[in-house]
């Protein structure tokens, strides 16, 4: 049996897909399986990931277009390791990911049910930033209280190793989510399991193309989802809410729904909790995609000035 079992779902990327394939086998770590979901590709993806002789790659067929959760969910149903990795096409895994992340877990009592790292972001442009999580440690009783106030938005399921146990008693990935599929994920791992942060960039994102994303709905569907899903958790606490409430305002501010984000922003600034950039994102919502494009490019010039 494998140690690691890493969930690799995709769809019509075969394109980028060879890339994410190689940083798995560059891995300092060796004892893993790849289970690579097509989730309904018709670009030639089963082809490719057939011709791969290392038998430790699996290909699996979900028979359709589930949605990457409902993909992760079906390969984790493969899996053979007691903990799993995860992987998009595209991105790339750093060659002591596995190595480092696994050392840790392993030290770790079995309650600690995560273990993540920071990720570097590759932006379309040629700039990069390291996108450095929230700090959670084992120990730290706070867990739970801190994670209902989104304090594990800034952790990536690429930068991530979980206990298979964890995902179980959580009953997997949420399928009607198509956005922040991850936070919620952690929220719900965070009511049972500890966290531990790992130092170090352990992942590579790409983003692709110049746009924001244009599933404005599926956003506002999410938002609305995890903060009834959650209500009992939240139980009217204004600082527990006052996260979710900036993240959605934020990401809707230069979409068609700008109106919602001003109404969320509006309520942000009544309650005394407004921040300087909460101002800025108000302005966006009347500005639009084209001040927000604007202001995506200044600030990779600012990225790569630095």
């Amino acid at each position: 049996m494998p140690r690691i079992s890493a969930i690799l779902p995709t769809r019509d990327r075969a394109k980028v897909l060879q890339i994410t394939i190689d940083s798995v086998l560059a891995q300092t770590f060796q004892d893993w399986e790849l289970i690579i979901v097509d989730d309904g590709s018709t670009d030639g993806t089963g082809e490719l990931v057939r011709a791969c002789s290392d038998p430790r790659i699996r290909y699996a067929s979900n028979g359709g277009r589930s949605g990457v959760s409902g993909a992760r969910n079906f390969g984790i149903g493969l899996a053979r390791g007691p903990i799993l990795a995860f992987h998009d096409a595209g991105d790339e895994w750093l060659p002591r990911k596995l190595e480092d992340q696994l050392a840790a877990f392993e030290r770790l009592p079995p309650e600690a049910g995560v273990v993540y790292s920071p990720m570097t972001r590759l932006y379309w442009d040629g700039s990069k930033k390291d996108l450095i999580p929230p700090v959670f440690d084992a120990e730290d009783e706070s867990t739970w209280r801190r994670a209902l106030g989104r304090g594990v938005g800034g952790i990536y399921l690429q930068a991530a190793l979980v206990r298979l146990s964890a995902w179980k008693a959580v009953g997997g990935f949420d399928e009607d989510l198509k956005r922040w599929v991850d936070l919620d994920f952690f929220m719900r791992v965070a009511r049972e399991h500890r966290f531990q942060f790992v130092p170090g960039p352990v992942a590579v994102y790409h983003e692709m193309g110049g746009g924001i994303s244009n599933d404005a709905d599926a956003l506002l569907d999410a938002y609305g989802k995890i903060l009834k899903k959650f209500e009992g958790d939240f139980a009217g606490d204004f600082d527990l809410l006052a996260p979710h409430h900036r993240a959605a305002a934020r990401a809707l501010a230069p979409t068609r729904h700008a109106r919602v984000s001003r109404e969320i922003l509006f309520g942000l600034i009544g309650s005394g909790r407004a921040t300087a950039a909460d101002f800025a994102w108000l302005v966006v919502t009347w500005g639009g995609k084209p001040l927000h494009d604007a202001l995506r490019v200044a600030r990779a010039g600012w990225r790569r000035a630095g």
